[in-house]
């Protein structure tokens, strides 16, 4: 049994893993920066603006 979350909200996966969620438009961006976690260009962007990989961000425990 799966439990539910509510949707725009961040969980953690069994494994510890958190699971942000980026659908909003916000999170993107037409031009590309470099991640700021693995350095490769992103069209991403966290809550802060700053150029960033989803799954970076998830691994890194950013929001």
């Amino acid at each position: 049994m799966s439990r539910q979350h509510k949707a725009h909200e961040p969980y953690d996966l069994p494994d510890g893993t958190r699971v942000l969620d980026w659908s909003d438009s916000s999170h993107y961006c037409p031009t590309s920066g470099p991640c700021r976690y693995c350095g490769n260009g992103t069209i991403l962007r966290d809550s802060a603006g700053r150029a960033s990989h989803k799954v970076c961000a998830e691994k890194n425990g950013g929001v």
